[in-house]
């Protein structure tokens, strides 16, 4: 009897504790949001940028907005160079040969959107925005009217009124000088047997500081300016389609550095005393001549003068002497 009661007073607890016990929750899974290179409505843009070191990137013209341009079929061959998307230009001619785009249908949506991959064979001297376009797809009477021509022959700016704007960031080579917000500082050096050095500003912080460049130039410590024929008489900067060469005729005696700045304007030179980082320093540092060499030189030329006079005023003497 004792225990019976003692299974159903078991029995009776552990209903309880189950009818006490607090409903499992729910596990809802989050839905996610746009991806951030999917274009998705005709007023839309999007911005993504080609990595530096793969030179590749990819963006996706989702379902609504599926047509890519410039207008392609497998292969995107050109690019716009402004954000109206009106100026055509060939990828080849500035990102080399092979440069090029693929399209195929995207993984990422649920229906008919493209998405282009685009693959560079090299990079810019200077960062470069390039622009696409996704468009709402043609209606078929559009489509049949067009058959026959050849891709590029419609203006794709004009039969797509509608669209979303694609910005693609391309960034410099890192091999080449150029003074970029991603490095902030750039150093360059001149040697006896490297007396010229060239380098350029990057887009965007393409204004070089001191103003007047060619005769002004800071310090070590991109702060105070001073004359460039008083610290370096031999020294000059030459610009060439924003190109700067920096060369010194004769090294000084002891070794300094001074410095330029590449900056986005005279706001942006302002910030810079506040701790922005809207800029990118290029210090030169000039190597000190080698006194001690051309010494040597001098005096074992000396010595060897004094030897051939001697050799040959002995020489004379003695045939005098004869």
């Amino acid at each position: 009897m004792d225990s019976t009661r003692r299974r159903m007073a078991g029995a009776l607890f552990f209903v309880v504790a189950a009818l006490m016990s607090p409903a499992v929750p729910r596990v809802e899974t989050a839905t996610p949001g746009p991806s951030t290179n999917t274009c998705t409505t005709t007023s839309g843009s999007i911005s993504v940028s080609v990595d530096q070191t793969t030179k590749t990137v990819s963006f996706i013209c989702g379902t609504n907005v599926s047509d890519v341009l410039p207008s392609a079929q497998d292969t995107v061959t050109q690019y716009y160079e402004d954000k109206n998307i009106t100026q055509l230009k060939n990828l080849v001619e500035l990102f080399g040969m092979e440069s090029k785009g693929t399209i195929k249908s995207s993984t990422a949506t649920n229906a008919s959107g493209k998405e282009v991959s685009l693959t560079l064979t090299k990079l810019p001297e200077k960062t470069t925005d390039i622009y696409f376009g996704c468009a709402a797809p043609k209606p078929r009477e559009e489509l049949q009217e067009g058959v026959g021509q050849e891709t590029g022959d419609l203006n794709d700016a004009d039969t797509a009124k509608e669209k979303c704007i694609v910005t693609v960031t391309v960034p410099a080579d890192p091999n080449v000088n150029t003074c970029t917000l991603k490095k902030q500082n750039m150093d360059l050096k001149i040697t006896n047997t490297n007396k010229s050095v060239s380098f350029q500003c990057d887009t965007g912080i393409s204004m070089l500081t001191p103003k007047n460049s060619s005769n002004m130039i800071f310090d070590e410590l991109c702060d105070k300016q001073v004359k460039l024929q008083e610290v370096l008489p031999t020294a000059t900067l030459v610009n060439a389609d924003s190109r700067y060469t920096f060369s010194v005729g004769k090294l000084p005696e002891t070794s300094q550095t001074f410095c330029y700045k590449c900056s986005a304007s005279e706001v942006g030179k302002k910030n810079e005393s506040q701790g922005s980082a809207e800029a990118c320093t290029v210090k030169v540092k000039v190597a000190a001549a080698n006194l001690d060499s051309a010494a040597s030189t001098s005096a074992t030329a000396g010595s060897m003068s004094t030897f051939v006079f001697g050799f040959v005023s002995s020489v004379a003497f003695s045939m005098i002497g004869f």
